[in-house]
């Protein structure tokens, strides 16, 4: 036999869960909104330059030419660098496609990046590892100590910000042409 509370303790049980299921997804709703592109002039000293175009190429094809150095769009490889933090420099075909996706490719010169900055630079790797959202950290030769690209997008840091940095990658991770996710 049930008892008369057992009824009225189940209800509330389902009422309680309904209520946790609506603030989830109320906070799913509000964390994953759209989030509006900050202007240009909002991140002091990026620079945008015009599409080079996004064409899939084989790597028989023979060297790309990029207009920007390191490159911000054009033509390039069928497959990508996976986002993450590499030693070694990594092709920029693959790196261009990287950023076809959404991704964040960070420059940092192995001779003036200070140890500090390496770990934030690390960091940033760990938090975004998507296929269409990532960030990529990679070695190259240059004079600055860091340069942050997107698709179409260059932020040149001769002396790292760290809120420059994140603000740049918050305004453009996930939002490349192929596969916007944000």
């Amino acid at each position: 036999m049930a008892h008369k509370g057992s009824r009225k303790s189940d209800q509330s049980w389902i009422w309680g869960a309904g209520i946790v299921a609506v603030a989830v997804a109320a906070f799913a709703i509000w964390y994953l909104r759209p989030r509006p592109v900050p202007p240009v002039a909002e991140i002091p000293g990026m620079q945008q330059f015009p599409s080079e175009g996004a064409d899939h190429v084989k790597p028989q094809a023979g060297e790309i030419q990029y207009k920007t150095d390191p490159p911000t769009s054009g033509a390039h490889y069928d497959v990508w660098t996976k986002a993450g933090f590499y030693k070694e420099p990594q092709a920029k075909p693959l790196l261009v496609h990287a950023l076809e996706h959404g991704n964040i490719i960070i420059y940092y010169s192995p001779q003036n990046t200070p140890a500090d900055v390496m770990k934030k630079l690390e960091e940033y790797t760990r938090r975004w590892q998507g296929q269409w959202d990532g960030v990529t950290v990679t070695p190259r030769e240059q004079t600055e100590q860091v340069v942050l690209t997107a698709w179409t997008k260059m932020l040149v840091q001769p002396t790292f910000d760290a809120q420059s940095a994140e603000a740049f990658i918050d305004a453009f991770r996930g939002r490349g042409p192929e596969k916007p996710v944000r």
